[in-house]
């Protein structure tokens, strides 16, 4: 049979959260901890440097929990690390400012494997979606070629990391995001039948179950309700003993590795698709981050790491691509964008390059009150 790795990753800066819902998640953190903590089987999360500084929180914060390693915001590392002036910014969030957690896992935004080689050295586990990632072999000198598609692998080798793909989660991720949306018996019954479906589907393999941490802030009426609700779900039917802890995972994907024989697996290449490229708002964006200098100093990494992140690009989709409007149990839910996560990095990037004494200024010009509540928040994490 196979077992389930619930993994929730959060991000304090989530383009479709609003604003107002935005900030009642960050101060009220530690009671979203709390349900994820009395679970009764295990739970893993990630959150970026950035996130904790938020919160306000240290790592010693998640006790209880299986805590990734993360970077230092929620950034796309193929766009970075061999730029001429900001390769040192991608190894300072990856490696100098990073979550360490206490699981051999690492959160990549995205799913956005390096291409180079600048994550910290030792195992780790990367997680990838397959229809996304491909991996390319180096065969010869100079010359590159697209290799085997992840998805016919459980877990493969690259350098000293261990890539993951995250397959045959979609029916559970369907059946959560329905019953989410209708919060019905008869709904949620139906999401453990398809747990039931992989916990008894005959194989031994682990299934990454991702879900955002958030998700119920975006296509549900209910918040942390939700993730209450389903915990207590699974604890009383036999479903909880098929949920595997990181450790224990990391045990039985070393056992199912490979290396490709024939060819030198050096290189990931993730295909970010147009959420987050395919727009020229967010091209123009990047290539105006691209053009700041480097940083040389710790204020200046933090400063533009509220830039670099890539939360204003998937906020820019949603804003010029227009809301998606879904049905729901107390009615409509529309899922938009937050501009305050745009304003935050567009005066951020100002800020960077006017000096110290602008990043409060800029900050306190925000009119929305929770996304100048945001700002400012950030600024002291900044200061401390």
């Amino acid at each position: 049979m196979s077992q389930i790795l619930l993994y929730l990753p959060g991000n304090t800066r989530h383009s479709n959260v609003p604003a107002a819902k935005l900030r009642a998640y960050i101060e009220n953190i530690r009671q979203w901890l709390a349900v994820l903590r009395a679970a009764g089987f295990p739970v893993s999360i990630s959150f970026q440097r950035d996130d904790l500084d938020v919160f306000a929180l240290t790592e010693g914060d998640f006790e209880g929990l299986e805590l990734l390693s993360a970077p230092g915001n929620h950034f796309l590392p193929s766009r970075f690390e061999k730029h001429p002036r900001l390769a040192d910014h991608a190894r300072w969030l990856l490696q100098d400012n990073r979550v360490h957690g206490n699981v051999p896992g690492y959160f990549l935004p995205e799913f956005d494997i390096p291409r180079t080689n600048i994550l910290p050295p030792g195992l780790q586990i990367l997680f990838a979606l397959p229809g996304h990632t491909l991996a390319y072999s180096e065969v010869g000198i100079g010359d590159v070629e697209r290799a085997s598609a992840l998805e016919n692998y459980k877990a493969v080798w690259f350098h000293d990391k261990l890539v993951v793909p995250m397959l045959g989660v979609k029916p559970m991720q369907d059946a959560f995001f329905y019953w989410q949306r209708f919060r019905t018996q008869e709904n949620l019954d139906k999401l453990l039948t398809e747990i039931r479906k992989v916990a008894e589907d005959g194989r031994d393999d682990v299934l990454v179950f991702f879900l955002d941490l958030e998700a119920p802030l975006v296509g549900s009426h209910h918040g942390l309700a939700i993730w209450e609700e389903l915990f207590a779900a699974i604890r009383n039917s036999d479903l909880a003993q098929h949920f595997i802890g990181f450790n224990e995972a990391v045990k039985i994907w070393q056992s199912q590795a490979v290396k490709i024989e024939g060819s030198t697996w050096t290189l990931f290449a993730r295909n970010l698709g147009a959420k987050w490229t395919g727009l020229q708002p967010q091209l123009d964006y990047m290539d105006r981050v691209g053009l700041v200098q480097a940083p040389v100093n710790r204020w200046h990494h933090q400063v533009l790491a509220q830039s670099t992140t890539s939360d204003p690009l998937s906020a820019w989709d949603r804003k010029l691509r227009g809301p998606i409007t879904i049905t729901a149990d107390q009615g409509p839910i529309q899922i938009g964008y937050n501009q305050g996560i745009i304003d935050i990095a567009l005066l951020s990037l100002a800020a960077y390059q006017e000096g110290r004494h602008a990043l409060r200024r800029h900050y306190q010009s925000i009119v929305d009150e929770d996304t100048r509540w945001l700002a400012l928040r950030i600024a002291d994490s900044i200061e401390r």
